[in-house]
């Protein structure tokens, strides 16, 4: 997690399903009153087998706090279903988020697509 400047804090984890983990999810909190978090917006990337480096080393996670803007390593999958089978593996890319009122997705950079 990245705590901002101004009582929000952006985490990254996995979207569940029940118990049947989905795509990658970026969250948006706002944490001013610690008794009484709140969730303000969230992203969910991709499908079943989707990851980030991100969710294993905190180094792969970059916060601009003067542009807003948040840097992920995705491995996207598409497809998957809820049932436990993984999707198609698409691409391995940089997603490139503003953080504003919301999360709002600038950019897929794909690396390579094989």
């Amino acid at each position: 997690p990245q705590l901002l400047s101004d009582g929000r804090l952006i985490g990254v984890g996995m979207d569940v399903d029940v118990s049947i983990i989905q795509g990658v999810k970026l969250s948006l909190f706002d944490v001013t009153d610690a008794t009484a978090p709140s969730s303000l917006d969230d992203a969910v990337i991709g499908t079943r087998g989707t990851s980030s480096a991100a969710l294993e080393d905190h180094h792969a996670f970059t916060y601009d706090e003067t542009t807003g803007d948040v840097v992920l390593p995705i491995s996207l999958y598409e497809g998957g279903s809820g049932n436990g089978s993984y999707g198609e593996f698409q691409y391995n890319a940089v997603y490139l988020y503003h953080v504003g009122d919301a999360l709002d997705l600038d950019a897929a950079i794909k690396l390579n697509t094989t």
